[in-house]
């Protein structure tokens, strides 16, 4: 989950992004063992009916090796299934190109960046500097990453967003709900009137034009189709013209001056931009990122949660109970909730989360190997070759998570003989590329979870099952194929309390 987008190249991009070579190569001796594909069609057949799960697949069909090698167009592709494997390729950095597809996929490809925006973005193309990232990138990079850590610096923009989240799924949401609702598109309404607010201002373009949402949401459902870069006017033209428009309202948005209450991480990223001239289109561009990274992968997590919590009344009774302990409530007037104090006093509400990641992520980390070399004593990874590492090869992996790794079962993660090392569960990525939102990510999911379960009694009289699962090539968190119509009712009468925030210290999620 990568802040840019929460999550990272996935490996279908990887496959599509770095065909650089176009003959065979032989294997030597120490190279992982190499999985071959169709007869005919090799490893293209598998990807283009499976997407992001074909890696799975063949790790199944193979015994789950810690790594393996395919090979397609002549590229050497390498993929990690061990977390003790994936742990080494972080430390082994210096290495890798961790930067340069990214920026390419991302910027380029997702969000149609102009020449001048991508030399602000791309270090230099001599193999020495390929991998560095430019001053520009790297004082954005710090800006995320100190903006979006644990504490103070975002107490206020998450204050705001979860008022938000309260207001907007009572009133015109579920306090509505005498008959059934689609539960993803309420959340996706929610969340995106709550970021915009809290993000922008008040008087955001989203409220402005509140038709700019639903053009979000057109966007992000065929993200998957821009990565591949192949004419998106014309492949994916309403998509096209929705992000256009995302573009043109943001860029007005700041050619303005944005308002006087948009957040930090707006303002600062505005004008590190501007200091390197970066024009008002990049500008739009930027937000349209700055908003995927934060909503593309939170809204599909909550829905997971909240539709396994649902649908399984054991777990459903044990996360009211702690919920209901868990809010503060000083008087008539407000509710508390102390974002802090969540993984103390919320332990199997925490546990769904952490279960829902590991089940629903779809993300990778893709780097480029610069130079031969030993990840181990007994691998070798060769120049120009790709190296993938796809959490749901690590994630679904059975020699990681035990015989029951395809089942969602948030008792694991209280299994006092658990040993497993925490680099098994990667929704976030690691090493230089691990996602600087991973803490705000936390709060802002669980407590709209909070907000949710406290205030209502949630069913789902025609859902017996959760829905099945939908591949997108550039989402760290998988989206449901069907949406689940949910009755609401609300657990106490009266008027709505307020939300308030307590203040947090730093924590580790």
């Amino acid at each position: 989950m990568e802040l840019s987008h929460l999550l990272i190249a996935t490996c279908l991009i990887s496959l599509v992004a770095f065909i650089l070579l176009s003959g065979r190569h032989s294997r030597e001796n120490k190279e992982p063992i190499n999985v071959p594909g169709h007869p005919i069609f090799g490893h293209v057949s598998g990807i283009i009916r499976h997407g992001t799960t074909y890696p799975v697949l063949l790790g199944q069909q193979n015994n789950h090796p810690p790594i393996y090698a395919i090979r397609m167009f002549g590229q050497r592709i390498y993929t990690v299934s061990s977390p003790g494997l994936a742990s080494i390729v972080m430390r082994k950095q210096k290495h890798l190109d961790t930067e340069t597809q990214f920026i390419i996929t991302v910027f380029q490809n997702m969000l149609g960046a102009d020449k001048a925006a991508m030399r602000l973005l791309l270090s230099s193309t001599k193999p020495a500097a390929k991998k560095a990232r430019t001053p520009f990138r790297e004082e954005m990079r710090s800006i995320e990453h100190r903006l979006l850590a644990a504490g103070e610096p975002m107490e206020a923009f998450y204050e705001s967003m979860i008022t938000e989240v309260g207001q907007k799924i009572g009133p015109s949401g579920l306090d509505n709900s005498d008959t059934a609702i689609p539960l993803m598109h309420l959340l996706e309404e929610a969340l995106i009137t709550a970021a915009g607010s809290a993000l922008y201002g008040k008087n955001n373009p989203f409220a402005a034009n509140p038709s700019l949402g639903k053009d979000y949401w057109l966007y992000d459902s065929q993200i998957s189709l821009f990565l591949l870069n192949i004419v998106p006017k014309y492949t994916v033209p309403k998509a096209f013209k929705a992000r256009e428009r995302l573009v043109t309202a943001f860029s007005a948005y700041h050619v303005r001056g944005g308002e006087k209450d948009m957040s930090d991480i707006v303002r600062q990223r505005c004008e590190v931009a501007c200091r390197y001239g970066c024009s008002d289109d990049y500008l739009g561009r930027s937000e349209v990122e700055l908003l995927n990274g934060l909503l593309s992968n939170m809204v599909p997590t909550v829905f997971w949660m909240l539709v396994h919590i649902i649908l399984d009344s054991g777990l459903a009774e044990r996360v009211s109970s702690e919920v209901d302990n868990f809010v503060q409530k000083p008087d008539l007037e407000a509710l508390i909730l102390a974002p802090g104090e969540i993984r103390k006093g919320c332990p199997v509400l925490v546990a769904t989360y952490q279960e829902a990641l590991r089940l629903y992520s779809s993300s990778a980390r893709a780097y480029q190997v610069m130079e031969d070399f030993m990840l181990t004593d007994d691998c070798l990874l060769k120049k120009n070759s790709i190296i993938t590492i796809p959490a749901e090869t690590i994630h679904r992996n059975p020699k990681n998570w035990g015989s029951d790794a395809l089942e969602f079962n948030v008792d694991r993660w209280f299994k006092s003989d658990r040993t497993l090392n925490s680099s098994a569960w990667v929704p976030f990525g690691g090493g230089s590329s691990i996602c600087p939102g991973r803490f705000f990510v936390f709060d802002m999911i669980l407590s709209t979870v909070i907000v949710i379960l406290h205030g209502y009694d949630v069913e789902t009289p025609e859902t017996k099952q959760p829905p099945g699962k939908k591949t997108r090539v550039m989402s760290g968190i998988r989206i449901p194929t069907d949406d689940v119509h949910v009755v609401a009712t609300k657990k106490r009468q009266g008027k709505a309390r307020k939300w308030l925030i307590k203040k947090k210290t730093k924590q580790s999620n």
